[in-house]
């Protein structure tokens, strides 16, 4: 669903439970008003949630002589920039039942990558990084 998908829905059934909840309050059951404002208000907030968490990415770019990563909290933008010959992609060792960690580096630098993923999609990732980075430059 769009951000604006998101947000007209909560418009609708804003409307819908302040319509209700005002017509209970015209009864007389007027304690239903502020549940019902604190429940939309609680629905915004998991709303807003995921719009930044919907701006949140990763993109990898392989130039001929270099590697970016650009990433996004929703928030910020950050980019690193690696030299194409020495750039590497290691999946970190973990203790026992911890997830995996891929790690785009080069020469004492580097970044974590891969969050979004389980560690399959990470080591199938570091494999095609490593291909990528293999071809013609």
């Amino acid at each position: 669903m769009s951000q604006r998908g998101r947000w007209l829905f909560f418009l609708g059934i804003l409307l819908l439970t302040m319509s209700i909840a005002t017509g209970f309050a015209w009864l007389g059951a007027w304690l239903v008003l502020p549940f019902a404002g604190f429940e939309m208000l609680v629905l915004a907030g998991v709303l807003y949630l995921m719009d930044v968490r919907a701006r949140r990415y990763e993109l990898i770019s392989i130039h001929p002589e270099r590697v970016d990563v650009l990433r996004s909290d929703g928030r910020a933008e950050q980019v690193f920039s690696f030299q194409r010959y020495w750039v590497k992609a290691r999946i970190s060792p973990v203790r026992p039942g911890a997830r995996e960690r891929l790690l785009i580096h080069s020469h004492g630098s580097g970044v974590e990558v891969g969050g979004f993923l389980d560690d399959q999609e990470r080591r199938a990732l570091a494999a095609e990084f490593t291909r990528l980075l293999s071809g013609p430059a």
